[in-house]
């Protein structure tokens, strides 16, 4: 990584930050657009990574002694 391709680099921070702003002002100024096209992605993935593992886990803790381990098993 000599190059200059680390992770702070000067190169690429000074590529990331307008790249950053360009997107922030288009989100602003597209806002009826962008609030309905990006929210039914953030609500899908807070559906799959924190609703499933809640409901499953909530779910083995009601199961029978037998059926716990192997609900255990599912829930990793």
């Amino acid at each position: 990584m000599a190059d200059g391709s680390a992770r702070g680099s000067p190169a690429r921070r000074s590529a990331v930050v307008p790249a950053l702003r360009y997107y922030c002002a288009q989100l602003l100024s597209r806002w009826r657009v962008a609030v309905p096209a990006l929210t039914p992605p953030a609500l899908g993935n807070i559906c799959l990574f924190y609703l499933v593992p809640l409901v499953g886990h909530q779910a083995g803790d009601g199961c029978p002694a037998g059926l716990s381990a192997q609900v255990t098993v599912v829930r990793l």
